[in-house]
């Protein structure tokens, strides 16, 4: 299997930075391999969001890539952080058919400079596409989620019932 990264910008903001990664897995057939978990340790000063997959995610952020061959994450920071090179470590498990158990462990370098520095930063098209894609399908399935329903009211004998038959409102 391998493991192929990319980040959306060549370069992060070291302060209120933010970036995407997209991690993919390529090289063998899905179906030649079961149970990927993937845990992604990140380094002092950078934070990330949970993935923007819907993949499951236990709090600790170790998640079972069940249904995709890949993960888009939000990388981010808030506090001014040191610049330089920081490296993401990805570690990846899964049963593969042949072998019981395989492990990979990779780093991924992301530079953090500042504000002014910016102006060299290359967009990564292919990160951006897949993240439009992805949030579209997640708007897509929140309009799906959404149930209207009327009420209709209920008429009730009582020592009102007199009240309510002068100013009732018929729909």
């Amino acid at each position: 299997m391998i493991l192929e990264y990319r980040l959306a910008k060549s370069i992060m903001e070291n302060e209120d930075g933010l970036n995407h990664l997209w991690i993919r897995l390529s090289g063998t057939d899905p179906y030649d391999r079961k149970r990927v978990q993937m845990n992604i340790n990140m380094p002092d000063g950078l934070l990330r969001l949970p993935n923007l997959n819907g993949c499951s995610e236990d709090p600790a952020g170790k998640m079972e890539l069940a249904q995709s061959d890949d993960i888009l994450l939000e990388v981010y920071t808030e506090d001014q952080v040191a610049c330089g090179v920081y490296m993401i470590s990805v570690d990846i498990s899964y049963l593969d058919v042949r072998n019981p158990l395989r492990m990979m462990l990779i780093a991924i370098p992301v530079r953090l400079v500042t504000e002014d520095e910016m102006d060299g930063v290359v967009i990564d098209d292919e990160v951006v596409n897949r993240l439009k894609q992805l949030k579209g399908k997640a708007a897509s399935n929140e309009t799906d989620e959404i149930n209207v329903f009327g009420i209709r009211p209920i008429s009730v004998k009582n020592e009102f019932s007199f009240l309510e038959q002068k100013y009732r409102i018929d729909y």
